[in-house]
This record gives structure tokens, sequence and C-alpha cells, in this order.
């Protein structure tokens, strides 16, 4: 993979500093990553774009260090669809850790589907656009009992806040915490390791069209949906007004 690769790294925080003294170059690579973020004892960094004797020095030292019970995942993609490999190690005292694969997908459009998340969770695209559980509940076709149950799990939890919206106290708006932010993080790596196994040894083609048929599998879906929210409010309307009668 000397060509152009984009690495990602999973590691304890507390064996960075044997990855370093493993090659001399490895803390200057560490420092020039494009990603560099602690989610607990776990460490995640990410390099975009790099040349081949990143992708070997850094693979090399990963590899070296495996004979001290280090735990790590790597995922390097290549610039071709199949070009992609994940090295791994797993210490004893981490066989409970159940470290992730990170992932990297190139194929479907990541910036597209980072939009529709962060809307809906991080709210990235349109910050000054305050999201409440009503919204979850058009988005994601649930209903409002089903909806306050999950959001209150996660507010349990410390994922988000609920917090009351100015001029009207009726309302409350779904705030992320940091905790939330960076479950968040890992939500989408582990969405992008599951797209890229879902098109692993498929062409372009195939991914495009696979891409155009799963859209409109979607589109029918959401449109049968539709048609049966509609259907059960004309319903209740009708059953309303025949026990009035």
């Amino acid at each position: 993979m000397g060509y152009r690769s984009d690495i990602r790294l999973i590691i304890k925080k507390s064996s960075l500093g044997k990855l370093i003294q493993e090659d001399s170059e490895i803390e200057e690579i560490i420092e020039d990553a494009d990603i560099n973020k602690t989610y607990g004892i776990l460490l995640y960094l990410g390099w975009d774009d790099v040349r081949g004797k990143v992708v070997d020095t850094l693979s090399d030292a990963l590899y070296s260090i495996s004979n001290e019970e280090i735990s790590y995942r790597l995922t390097i993609i290549g610039e071709n669809l199949e070009d992609i490999e994940e090295q791994s190690y797993t210490a004893k005292e981490d066989e409970n850790l159940n470290i992730p694969f990170p992932s990297i997908i190139r194929t479907f459009d990541e910036k597209d589907l980072e939009r529709q998340m962060d809307y809906f969770i991080l709210n990235k695209e349109n910050p000054q656009k305050d999201i409440f559980p009503r919204d979850i509940v058009k988005r994601f076709c649930l209903t409002r009992s089903t909806v306050a149950g999950i959001l209150q799990k996660m507010e349990q939890n410390g994922y988000i806040e609920m917090q009351s919206y100015p001029g009207d106290a009726r309302l409350k708006k779904i705030v992320l915490t940091e905790k939330g932010d960076e479950a968040s993080d890992l939500v989408k790596e582990q969405i992008r390791r599951m797209e890229r196994l879902l098109v692993k040894d498929m062409t372009a083609d195939d991914i495009d069209c696979l891409f155009q048929l799963t859209q409109k599998i979607r589109e029918n879906l959401i449109e049968d949906l539709e048609c049966s929210i509609k259907n059960k409010c004309y319903e209740k309307k009708d059953n309303k007004e025949a026990n009035h009668d």
C-alpha cells in the first residue's frame, strides 16, 4: 500500500509510550495524525492520504510490540476498493475489553451519511435548528411513547440533556453531552465498518447498482409506512365521529 492510504488505529493510551519507543519516527507520525481522540482508556488515531513509509513504519512497529502483550486494532485502506488490510492483537488482560475495529469507507458518500446523523444526533449541519422529540418521531416513524422512553434512558445514562425551550415551557430540546458526542463518533465508525464489509469484493458498478436499489427499497417502505399512518389517522377520526354521533 505504498501509493495512497488512509489509516485508523485504536490502542490503549497506556501502551502509546511503548509504541513510540519501538521506532523514533512514531512520535512524529502520531503528532501529524488527522484524528486524535480519547475514549476512556482507548486512543483513536487516524491519518488521511498518507504515503508508503508512514504505513510501513506504523504497521511494523505495531507488529513488533505484540510480543509485549499490547492490544490494538489497525485498519488500512488503499485507493482501490479491494485494497484493505486489518491488523490486530489482543492481550490476555484485554480479552473482555471488546476493542472494536476502526473502519474507513470511500465507496459511499461519508459526508452524506454524517449529515444525516449530525442533524438528528450531533446537529452540526444546522446548529441554529433545535432538535425536539417530535423530530425523532417524524424522522424514524416511531410513536411518541417509544421515543420518550428511549430519550429518558439516554438522559439517565448521560448521553443527552433535555433542556427547556425559551418561549414555550411545553417543549424540550435534545442536547448532546460530551459523553454522547464521544459515543456518536464510535457508532459512526462501526457503521462505516459494516458498510465496508457489505461491499467487500464488489466492483464500483456493483456498488452503484446496490446503492440505487437500496434507495428505491427505502422509498417504497417510507411510502407504504406513510400510507399506513394516514389510514390509521383516518380510522381514529371516523371512530371519534361515530362515537360522538
